[in-house]
């Protein structure tokens, strides 16, 4: 897969999974579309220090097919 920028990523829908303010880097979970049409999910934790969409691409890859997958794979404890 190449490289894809994040701000190259439309997010289709968003959703905070746990309490917390974007300073505590809550998990979220996002609905994206990538640059080359493929749609799928992405969770993890996500605020001021972290960005799920960008540490998914880089260390997982391709979106998950479901968000119950990407959950799982992305977050702790949720």
């Amino acid at each position: 897969m190449a490289k894809i920028d994040s701000d190259d990523v439309e997010i289709l829908s968003s959703a905070q999974l746990g309490d917390g303010t974007v300073n505590d880097n809550p998990d979220w979970v996002f609905s994206v579309r990538l640059p080359d049409g493929v749609c799928g999910w992405i969770a993890g934790p996500h605020g001021v220090s972290v960005c799920a969409i960008t540490d998914w691409l880089r260390y997982i890859g391709e979106p998950s097919d479901s968000r119950e997958a990407a959950i799982a794979e992305g977050c702790d404890g949720v």
